[in-house]
C-alpha cells in the first residue's frame, strides 16, 4: 500500500478520535522502531562529520558509489561496515545502524543502504 498525501491522512478516522486510548502495539512499535533508526542513523553521521573533513566525507561516498555499479544505493554490510570504521565511525554506532535501519533480510544485515 502506498503512503497517504498529508491531506488524505488528515481526513483519516484516528485523527476524528475523541479517544483517549492506548495506541495499537503495531503502530507504537513502529514509532519506537523508526525512532531507533533514526538516532542511529544521526550517531553515525554525528561521528563522521566530527572524525573527518569535507575532502574525507566525498572520498568516502564516492567508495560507496564505486562498490555499487548499478548506483541503487545498497553495499556489502560487512564492505560498509570496515569502510565506516575506517572512517571513524565506532563499531557500537556502525552495529545499531546496520541493525535497526536497513534493508530487511533473514539474520544479521546483509546490505547497507548508504547516501540516506
Amino acid at each position: 500500500s502506498q503512503r497517504p498525501k498529508p491531506a488524505q491522512a488528515l481526513k483519516h478516522e484516528w485523527f476524528a478520535s475523541v479517544t483517549d486510548a492506548d495506541l495499537p502495539q503495531s503502530s507504537l512499535r513502529g514509532l519506537v522502531t523508526t525512532a531507533v533508526a533514526k538516532k542511529a542513523d544521526e550517531d553515525l553521521k554525528t561521528q563522521l562529520t566530527a572524525a573527518n573533513t569535507l575532502a574525507d566525507l566525498q572520498t568516502l561516498a564516492n567508495e560507496f558509489q564505486r562498490q555499487d555499479p548499478k548506483q541503487r544505493g545498497i553495499v556489502d554490510a560487512t564492505y560498509a561496515a570496515t569502510l565506516l570504521s575506517q572512517f571513524g565511525a565506532e563499531t557500537k554506532v556502525i552495529q545499531k545502524t546496520m541493525t535497526k535501519s536497513r534493508i530487511p533480510t533473514a539474520g544479521a544485515a546483509k546490505t547497507f543502504a548508504y547516501g540516506e
